[in-house]
């Protein structure tokens, strides 16, 4: 767990809106290959002191978690809103989803799920999104 938690980062001034739109073009050309189109609703949000590089990674470990779960393709929907005071990043796809069993302990390290009982990934992905979020006063479900 140490190799992989980065050392805390300095935060700054950021657009989540032009962030997230910028990841998104980098991922669609991966996406489209597996048959995954990415579909983008962002409201502009209130710019946020945060971990450019961090949240960076949290919308890519994100965006890939949920591109192994759609190994038929399918829909890929980011969403960006400004709710009273916070700002809401929606990721979801339309994979076959995560059991009640499994789906309690999904932030924990080293747990990881597959339909076909195959391990995909290292369990990091999630775990590491949980504490990006949390290290900047958030909440992640």
């Amino acid at each position: 767990m140490n190799f992989a938690r980065k050392p805390r980062a300095s935060k700054e001034k950021a657009d989540l809106k032009e962030m997230v739109t910028g990841c998104v073009s980098l991922l669609k050309g991966v996406l489209a290959y597996e048959g995954i189109s990415i579909e983008t609703e962002l409201e502009g949000v209130p710019e946020i002191t945060i971990s450019i590089h961090q949240f960076q990674q949290l919308i890519f470990n994100l965006v890939l978690n949920a591109k192994k779960a759609m190994k038929e393709g399918g829909l890929l929907k980011i969403r960006l809103r400004s709710k009273r005071d916070s700002i809401r990043l929606i990721v979801s796809d339309n994979g076959p989803g995560i059991p009640a069993d499994i789906i309690k302990n999904v932030f924990e390290p080293f747990i990881t799920f597959s339909r076909d009982n195959e391990r995909i990934g290292t369990g990091l992905g999630l775990s590491i999104c949980r504490d990006i979020i949390h290290n900047h006063g958030g909440e992640i479900r």
